[in-house]
């Protein structure tokens, strides 16, 4: 799979992840980690990690989510 961001300008750069936003391919160069909490049920109701999660998103989905 091909960066989605690249290959509009032209380039074959090879993806290393998806956006969870979208869907779309990205290269290094093009995604963005976002710390997230992980949430699991147990018991009474929901429990978070103290250790935040990654969710990997391109720069148009972060500043889509920031603007909302």
């Amino acid at each position: 799979m091909l960066c989605f961001d690249c290959a509009q300008r032209g380039g074959e750069e090879p993806a290393v992840a998806v956006c969870q936003e979208c869907g779309a391919g990205l290269c290094p160069a093009h995604t963005t980690a976002v710390a997230q909490l992980v949430h699991r049920a147990a018991g009474m109701g929901p429990v978070s990690s103290s250790v935040p999660g990654r969710r990997m998103t391109c720069r148009d989905c972060r500043l889509a989510r920031r603007s909302a």
